[in-house]
């Protein structure tokens, strides 16, 4: 699970980080306490990162949280502050938050040293998309308005439909002071007048046909705009083995990024284990598959 969250947000916004936090320990009294202690892995979406520094080994992070305090009995309150986390000759932690009676004044709520089996480090490991530094628009934006637009278009076709199915009773040559009151479509309507008449009006069925005509030409904008952004446009044959090559060039990006996503959960293992008492060359390795080969499934390996 956290490796699906955090390979989504990296897509999302080009980058993701993971922390790794360890719960105080202030009501251990005996080892088997200390057992029931686990470190736990959040996940934080670039728009949540304040700030970071250090270009070959993190020095500082900011990140942006939203913790829930108990008030009262029942109730809970959210609580926004900063979690900072740096080098000032010890790896320090450190919480801010607003005060409380000035607007944009950000006071020391909280601050402690971080201790950690072999060399300290930042207990938080980011995955990187693409290395761009800020938050990227998504890369199919253009089949998002069209999406909204295509709900747009659909709920005015349902509203005309639901008007369009109630039929109208019209009578002509008489008025509603000499009709009566009509309180039911099933009654029978008396008109005095041998000249006038009563009909029921509908709405032609093939009034709808140019909503439907430009749902489908939304749907179909939706279509090429998507799959431009994933396939490239071939304007000549192909072999089968140049069709796989092809594939293999385009699943390479995944493999990348199947790569670092990798990278990132092993940096993070190994501080789940620093923090546990075990050394990090000792600390478990997992491995993500890179194998996007399209394969299709016989009759027999269904069965």
């Amino acid at each position: 699970q956290q490796a699906f969250e955090r390979l989504r947000e990296a897509i999302h916004y080009t980058h993701a980080c993971c922390e790794v936090t360890y719960p105080k320990a202030d009501a251990v009294a005996t080892m088997a306490d200390e057992q029931t202690l686990q470190p736990r892995w959040s996940v934080y979406p670039a728009t949540k990162v304040l700030g970071r520094r250090g270009d070959k080994a993190l020095e500082q992070i900011r990140l942006l949280q939203h913790v829930e305090e108990p008030v009262g009995e029942w109730g809970d309150l959210s609580v926004e502050q900063v979690m900072v986390y740096r080098f000032d000759d010890d790896l320090v932690w450190q919480t801010w938050r607003e005060s409380d009676e000035q607007k944009g004044q950000w006071d020391l709520s909280d601050a402690g040293l971080l201790e950690m089996e072999g060399e300290p480090v930042v207990p938080v490991v980011h995955l990187f998309s693409a290395r761009r530094g800020t938050v990227q628009p998504p890369p199919m934006i253009e089949v998002l308005y069209l999406n909204i637009r295509h709900y747009q278009v659909s709920a005015d076709i349902d509203q005309n439909c639901h008007i369009a199915a109630m039929n109208r009773l019209f009578i002509f040559g008489e008025s509603a002071d000499n009709l009566g009151e009509i309180t039911s479509v099933d009654e029978a309507v008396c008109i005095p007048n041998p000249e006038a008449r009563a009909e029921w009006l509908a709405a032609k069925i093939d009034s709808f046909e140019p909503n439907n005509q430009r749902l489908e030409k939304l749907e179909q904008q939706m279509l090429q705009l998507g799959l431009g952004a994933m396939t490239s446009q071939k304007n000549v044959g192909e072999s089968a083995e140049a069709k796989r090559l092809d594939r293999t060039q385009g699943d390479s990006q995944l493999a990348i990024l199947a790569q670092n996503l990798q990278t990132a959960l092993n940096q993070a293992l190994r501080i789940h284990c620093q923090f546990i008492g075990i050394r990090p060359e000792q600390a478990p390795t997992v491995e993500v598959s890179r194998d996007f080969a399209l394969t299709q499934l016989a009759a027999q390996m269904i069965g």
